[in-house]
């Protein structure tokens, strides 16, 4: 994952938390892509996020607000 940018959060009835957002990553399969979705769903979960939706992309924004960068 090269960064994460594009977040949106709300709250769907009473309750109810959905987040969506933009993550960068290397060209991969998509059985890895799937590990790093996993991977988000995971920690949305330990803050009370319900539905998560998380666009994967490989150098498609150009104009992006880095939240994770790896080094």
């Amino acid at each position: 994952m090269r960064n994460a940018h594009h977040f949106h959060t709300w709250q769907i009835g009473e309750g109810e938390i959905a987040m969506e957002c933009h993550v960068e990553t290397e060209n991969m399969p998509l059985r890895d892509a799937q590990l790093i979705i996993d991977k988000i769903e995971n920690i949305g979960k330990k803050y009370g996020i319900s539905h998560i939706n998380v666009q994967l992309e490989t150098e498609r924004c150009e104009n992006k607000e880095i939240v994770y960068k790896e080094n």
